[in-house]
């Protein structure tokens, strides 16, 4: 099968792990895949949530099917797929992945590494600029303590 076939159906079978709405990759957090009871489709928890609040009730965005705020479950089966989908390169695998807790997102190896070294990099330009400071701070009061000692 060539590869751009191979991408192509990828690519249509990933869009069905995103939102329809505001078009985010699922997660088992803020955007908690939401089963509309009525309809059968899928929205994140925060749509239904913001849409439940404006609206007073919920309108699927495929099919345009109304419902009680009471009427949406988290989608189990999807959440389970999930944890199996890089949320960087959203390449599936056959295991379920590492989440990373501060990010609460699931990471391959090869893009939880690449994540630990920006932050890293992160931290030592911070310590860097916090150095730099620190020693500005200590130029100034060298030079106020000599101020002070050239006015008395």
């Amino acid at each position: 099968m060539p590869s751009h076939g191979h991408t192509h159906n990828f690519m249509s079978w990933t869009s069905h792990l995103k939102c329809k709405i505001c078009k985010t990759l699922y997660d088992d957090y803020v955007h908690r895949p939401m089963i509309l009871l009525e309809c059968g489709h899928t929205i994140c928890h925060m749509c239904s949530s913001a849409m439940g609040k404006k609206e007073g009730k919920i309108i699927c965005p495929d099919d345009k099917t109304n419902m009680a705020l009471n009427r949406v479950a988290p989608n189990l089966t999807l959440l389970q797929m999930l944890k199996r989908i890089c949320t960087v390169c959203e390449r599936i695998f056959g295991e379920e992945l590492k989440e990373e807790p501060t990010e609460k997102k699931y990471f391959c190896n090869k893009c939880l590494d690449l994540l630990n070294r920006r932050k890293d990099e992160v931290k030592r330009n911070i310590w860097a600029k916090i150095a730099v400071i620190q020693k500005k701070n200590s130029e100034a009061v060298e030079a106020i303590q000599v101020r002070t000692l050239c006015v008395t």
